[in-house]
């Protein structure tokens, strides 16, 4: 098929009405794409988890980190997500961690003693693996 004016400009209309509702397909609540997303893959279940600890919802980010972390339990990533879920949960946040520290006496234990006080505090609320 030989490539007219006609044809041209038929195929460049459809390629703008493509184009078009791809672009407004992605406006609002859903896009154009959404139904082909898998809500089972990791980085799906990983932003879940992640917004899940960002709104505050500790618990949910505990058991989907918890989740995330067993299908690899040495990934260090995934291990630093589920500890931060459960900082969350023992009711820290970075202004908290920064109240502790300013807060303890350098005299009492320096800069591990900081530590051992966030450890104590955490240890309790997880579970022994």
């Amino acid at each position: 098929m030989k490539m007219t004016r006609g044809n041209f400009k038929t195929f460049f209309q459809a390629g703008f009405l493509f184009l078009l509702a791809c672009f407004l397909g992605g406006c609002g609540d859903s896009n154009f794409f959404e139904s082909l997303a898998d809500d089972n893959s990791l980085e799906a279940r990983r932003e879940k988890a992640q917004q899940a600890l960002d709104k505050g919802d500790c618990d949910t980010a505990v058991a989907l980190f918890t989740d995330i972390q067993q299908g690899d339990p040495t990934n260090v990533d995934r291990r630093l997500d589920l500890s931060a879920a459960y900082l969350c949960r023992a009711g820290f946040s970075v202004p908290g961690l920064i109240r502790v520290a300013a807060d303890f006496d350098p005299a009492a234990g320096g800069v591990n003693g900081v530590f051992q006080k966030i450890t104590a505090q955490v240890s309790t609320l997880i579970p022994d693996t």
